[in-house]
C-alpha cells in the first residue's frame, strides 16, 4: 500500500466513511485469494465497523481500491483508529499477512467523533 485517502475526516455516527487505498504490488507474491480488511476501532479499542473484500488485482501492479464503511448510529464519542490489512481466507484459520516489522495490520488514520 502506497497511499490512503478518506472522507470525511471525522467519524459521523450513522454516516459513511469512504476509504481509498493506493496499491503498488510490484514484486509481491500473491495467490489471488487474499482479502483486504478495513477496520474502524472505537474508543475502547473495540471493532465498531468494517469492510472486508477481495483484493482485486487487475493487469497492472499499481491501482486504487475503494471501501465504504457504514458507521453505526450508536457509535460513541471518542477517538477512532482506522486499520487495514490482508488475510487469506483459504488458509487454515485465515491468518493475516504480516508486515515487514511483524504487524498484522497498519494504522492508516486517527479521527474523532462527537467531541
Amino acid at each position: 500500500m502506497t497511499g490512503v485517502a478518506q472522507a470525511p475526516a471525522t467519524v459521523v455516527p450513522g454516516g459513511l466513511l469512504a476509504v481509498h487505498l493506493r496499491w503498488d504490488l510490484a514484486g509481491a507474491t500473491l495467490n489471488g485469494s487474499e482479502k483486504v480488511f478495513v477496520h474502524l476501532m472505537g474508543p475502547e479499542n473495540q471493532l465498531v465497523a468494517q469492510s472486508d473484500r477481495p483484493l482485486l488485482v487487475n493487469s497492472t501492479t499499481e491501482f486504487v481500491s475503494s471501501y465504504g464503511i457504514l458507521i453505526p448510529a450508536t457509535a460513541p464519542a471518542g477517538q477512532y483508529h482506522l486499520l487495514v490489512g490482508l488475510y487469506d481466507p483459504n488458509l487454515n484459520g485465515a491468518p493475516r499477512v504480516l508486515t515487514s516489522d511483524g504487524a498484522d495490520a497498519v494504522e492508516i488514520g486517527v479521527m474523532k467523533a462527537g467531541e
